[in-house]
């Protein structure tokens, strides 16, 4: 693949849904263009600010802990150009580009930006960002636009100005009556119920509170966190890849910088059935259980959100350290027997921040190594899920897992808190060693409520 491009998956699980679409989401390229037909004036202010985020970008990605390298220092338009191609050879169901797709309106980029997108081959659904106008013919509107396709639709919506307009807010409101499920595209992230403390650490410039004084900023707010119709929001403006829930159970996805070649590619699909397999997919439900575990540490790092920190952690032989730190796997796996897996954290709770950890279980009262930090939880039990499927699909059935979990009679368990506490634990060989039908085990896995003792159920 090209090494300018950058591709992070994720899947939206629609229950009842026959078919699947992809679609490929791309946001904040910067578009610094001229042309034989540009004025000297802007031929010159094009070079330089294209010279400025020559520099900006790479800050930007350090700043979120995002990869940068030679292959990404090229000029925004030389990009823009890497973006589209890839997106051909991929010809997703749609390309989605959330917003400041230009640096500023000037006529270069905008002949520049309309001609590509006249001619990319591909449908498509672009908003504008702060740094841009209300519409560009050709390109994005300066109302609600809709790609319909049939058991999902997208709504393009402009939040530029940090508000959306109030005809705007009515015809989402018909929208959503309507029924069909909806993912919003818009440019600026909302901070919303459950991702409020998250999104507010960028400053108030950086998204739409849920607290504005605004009133058409509050009403859609409120419309993104209790429409039914509206299944995740897609933005971008903050310039770094975040994933993030405005409400429990409902994601909102920042793509990360164009100008870096950041590509977020989205598939949206039914539900997986776990009494066997599903059309268009291998992946099933293999087996439910309850697995009582002893006290145990989980040693990591904890990030705002899922990210690209899996490779850091292969890279830098960061669970290694972990493994020398317990004395070896065998230390844990002599106390529970699914253990030794690199496991990927999730803690969530109403009205909190989500919060994600990379890292491993060891026996309680293991060191912890220096840059690490760690959970400690007591003995109790989890409710197990066995997804068997193709490795590059497993992972997209985590959000069926709750449900098969509450269905096999377990209840989810709660900290002092408030927080669940769920995780993918990938382990030797079951998930590193695909079957003769090319096939991988992920044991997703919940902490819930133990089953009172003889003596607890008489008292």
């Amino acid at each position: 693949m090209d090494p300018y491009i950058r591709v992070i998956d994720n899947e939206l699980i629609l229950p009842g849904m026959k078919g699947k679409h992809v679609f490929l989401h791309i946001s904040d390229t910067h578009l610094c263009v001229w042309d034989d037909l540009s004025t000297e004036e802007e031929k010159a202010e094009a070079i330089a600010r294209d010279e400025r985020w020559m520099v900006g970008k790479e800050n930007f990605a350090k700043s979120f802990g995002e990869p940068f390298s030679d292959a990404q220092r090229i000029t925004t338009a030389a990009g823009f150009d890497r973006l589209l191609a890839f997106a051909r050879e991929e010809a997703p169901d749609a390309l989605i580009l959330t917003g400041d797709n230009l640096e500023w309106m000037h006529p270069a980029g905008e002949r520049f930006l309309a001609g590509r997108m006249e001619n990319c081959g591909l449908p498509f659904l672009c908003v504008p960002g702060n740094h841009e106008s209300a519409s560009l013919p050709g390109v994005w509107e300066s109302e609600v636009h809709v790609l319909d396709f049939g058991e999902v639709r997208l709504a393009a919506v402009d939040d530029r100005l940090g508000t959306v307009a109030r005809e705007d807010l009515d015809r989402l409101d018909e929208l959503a009556e309507e029924g069909v499920p909806m993912i919003v595209c818009t440019h600026i992230p909302v901070a919303a119920r459950s991702d409020r403390d998250f999104m507010r650490r960028f400053g108030v410039y950086f998204s739409i509170d849920r607290e504005t004084e605004d009133d058409n900023g509050r009403r859609f707010v409120n419309f993104l966190e209790t429409s039914l119709a509206v299944k995740m929001v897609l933005c971008g403006h903050i310039h770094g890849y975040s994933d993030t829930e405005i409400i429990p159970g409902k994601r909102q996805i920042t793509a990360s910088q164009g100008m870096i070649g950041f590509v977020h590619r989205l598939t949206v699909r039914g539900d997986i059935m776990p009494t066997g397999q599903k059309e268009h997919s291998m992946t099933t439900f293999k087996k439910i259980f309850r697995d009582e575990v002893p006290a145990m540490r989980f040693i990591g790092k904890e990030y705002p959100d899922f990210g690209p920190w899996w490779g850091d952690w292969f890279a830098n032989g960061w669970f290694d350290l972990i493994e020398e730190s317990m004395g070896g796997p065998d230390a844990i796996l002599k106390i529970w027997e699914n253990g030794g897996g690199y496991v990927g954290l999730e803690r969530r709770a109403e009205g909190k921040p989500f919060s994600y950890w990379i890292g491993m279980f060891a026996p309680a009262g293991t060191p912890v190594p220096e840059g690490f930090s760690c959970l400690d939880f007591p003995a109790g039990s989890l409710g197990t899920v066995w997804i068997y499927g193709p490795e590059d699909e497993v992972h997209g059935a985590i959000p069926g897992c709750a449900d098969e979990v509450e269905k096999a009679g377990m209840t989810m368990k709660k900290d002092a808190d408030g927080f669940v506490t769920s995780f993918e634990n990938g382990l030797c060989p079951r998930f590193t060693t695909p079957d003769e039908n090319g096939c991988v085990i992920l044991d997703f896995c919940f902490y819930v409520e133990s089953i009172p003792s003889t003596e607890e159920k008489s008292s």
